[in-house]
């Protein structure tokens, strides 16, 4: 997750502390900087249909795994913007159909989300041309998302953008400025919208709570976070440095944090994943960290030399790990214990940077190389 610092940071700071006391945000015109595709022939050309098996080759024995059965089923190419090809950042499922969010390598501030449904059609795309787009969720029928801009005086952002009859619509588009150089990762539950913002928390750096139509309700100084999940009613924020996982109520009060093994490199990412009572932390070098709900260790399992876990997603007894150049590894869990199944055997070898998990459906961001949609039966 990159850092931008092209402001002068006495005014970001100001800002920030402007901000946060008054406990609003600054909502800006937006539309300026972003163009709308639902043009489904012109699209058509990022979608390639696919029908692949996908070895699971075991950890252990070198041998192939037959404990899962994946299909690569489709490819999304990412978009270009200005000619430069944008990279996969997070992927979001609402019902059948899913969202796909996009940045920019550098310094440059470029962005994208597209709309694909559940025939695996993309329906629309969104490109930016003053943004990166870090995290994307769906909240019935609109589309929030975190990133940074070079627009606003504080360039971290939260917007949402309305989606009608399964495409993208500028109708009621609102961005607003939230603390710090860049927005990390969003979540909902319960009508709030809840958004990571990293950096010295001195700037505004943290977790947000926010209503569905982006108004501030509730702010916690958090120093370098990184993601944010909801379970339960629980509120979880990732910090890579320190390396704590904070726990606050859906009105962000606080409840617990606790320590774990994987302080965070500079411009890292890192995601951490909530299910059947355990906390699932992407922990770069450390591996895969593993605790129960109450912050106390359960497990730990690190990969190759060449493995930098950046993402986990876990449901149904089942969790995938991505690791960069290291590519994605999948375990099972029942009961706290974990068993490393193997690695997949992807045929591209594109840095993974984001996975998601869901039911039958796993979704791979292979940064440069676009969404890999695999289906899963056990």
């Amino acid at each position: 997750m990159k850092t931008k610092i092209t402001l002068c940071k006495a005014l970001v700071f100001i800002a920030a502390l402007a901000m946060i006391t008054s406990c609003s945000t600054d909502e800006v015109d937006a539309s300026r900087d972003i163009e709308i595709n639902n043009d489904e022939e012109t699209l058509s050309a990022r979608m390639l249909e696919k029908n692949q098996e996908i070895n699971i080759i075991s950890s252990s024995s070198g041998k192939k795994s037959k404990d899962l059965k994946l299909t690569l089923k489709a490819e999304l190419i990412p978009p270009t913007v200005n000619g430069e090809l944008l990279q996969a950042t997070s992927v979001s499922l609402s019902g059948a159909s899913f969202a796909v969010s996009y940045n920019m390598v550098g310094e440059t501030y470029y962005g994208g989300i597209d709309l694909v449904d559940g025939k695996l059609k993309l329906k629309s795309e969104i490109q930016f041309s003053d943004a990166d787009i870090n995290d994307v969720t769906i909240i019935g029928n609109d589309a929030y998302f975190a990133g940074g801009t070079s627009s606003l005086e504080t360039p971290a952002f939260v917007e949402k953008i309305s989606i009608k009859k399964g495409v993208f619509s500028l109708e009621n588009n609102t961005r607003v400025s939230v603390g710090s150089y860049t927005a990390t990762s969003i979540t909902h539950a319960d009508n709030n919208v809840y958004v990571t913002t990293g950096n010295d928390k001195s700037l505004g750096g943290g977790v947000y709570q926010l209503t569905e139509d982006l108004l501030l309700q509730n702010y916690q100084g958090i120093e370098d976070a990184r993601w944010v999940a909801e379970a339960d009613g629980v509120v979880y924020c990732l910090s890579g440095n320190p390396a704590s996982v904070n726990s606050f109520d859906t009105n962000l009060k606080a409840q617990f944090d606790f320590e774990h093994l994987a302080p965070s490199t500079e411009e890292s990412k890192m995601t951490m994943d909530v299910d059947d009572e355990l906390i699932f932390i992407a922990g770069g070098h450390e591996g895969l960290l593993v605790y129960d709900l109450d912050g106390n260790f359960v497990a730990q399992h690190t990969f190759d030399d060449n493995s930098i876990t950046n993402a986990v997603t876990s449901d149904d007894g089942v969790v995938f790990i991505s690791n960069g150049e290291g590519g994605v590894h999948v375990a099972s869990y029942d009961d706290g214990e974990i068993e490393v199944l193997g690695k997949l055997e992807l045929e591209s070898n594109e840095s993974v940077n984001h996975i998601l998990h869901k039911g039958n459906k796993l979704y791979v961001a292979s940064g440069l190389g676009g969404i890999k949609m695999i289906e899963v039966k056990k």
